[in-house]
């Protein structure tokens, strides 16, 4: 039950300030490097889901999707 709990519970929304911080500690420059570090933890998620399937794979959510998502899968759901 912990773990849905700590699955659920809201996490802060950081600033711009915070954000930039971020980049800055993990030595991005521009917004082109942080948009190529985000794609290749996608992709590297991706990779891993389709090559073991039924495995658990943690990610990490950390905005709100601006447009329906409801086809999209959910916390405990399976990619196959």
């Amino acid at each position: 039950m912990a773990i849905i709990e700590e699955a659920i519970k809201e996490q802060p929304r950081l600033t711009l300030d915070e954000i930039w911080e971020r980049g800055n500690r993990l030595g991005l420059s521009t917004p082109s490097e942080s948009v190529q570090m985000i794609r290749e933890d996608r992709d590297t998620a991706t990779r891993v889901a389709k090559l073991r399937p039924g495995d658990l794979v943690q990610v990490e959510v950390i905005g709100d999707l601006p447009t329906p998502c409801a086809q999209l899968p959910t916390v405990g759901d399976r990619l196959l």
